[in-house]
């Protein structure tokens, strides 16, 4: 939960990034997220709870790799 419930609108992840872990910015505004072109790792629930989400319609780029691990 790294920027968790900050008020972000949009978010930039640089290419030295190559995991988002669990609500790390949940709980947002977010309506833009730009991603790098090298490999990365989401968690499901990285983006919870912001406008982007909302109706399930946001598609993650190719060299996105979304995880759901479970302790």
């Amino acid at each position: 939960g790294s920027f968790y419930d900050n008020k972000l609108t949009n978010v930039i992840i640089p290419g030295s990034v190559t995991s988002i872990g669990d609500a790390a910015f949940a709980n947002n505004q977010i309506t833009s997220i730009t991603f790098p072109d090298t490999p990365i790792t989401v968690d499901c629930y990285a983006f919870d709870g912001n406008p982007i989400m909302e109706d399930q319609s946001y598609s993650f780029p190719s060299n996105v790799t979304v995880s759901c691990v479970k302790n």
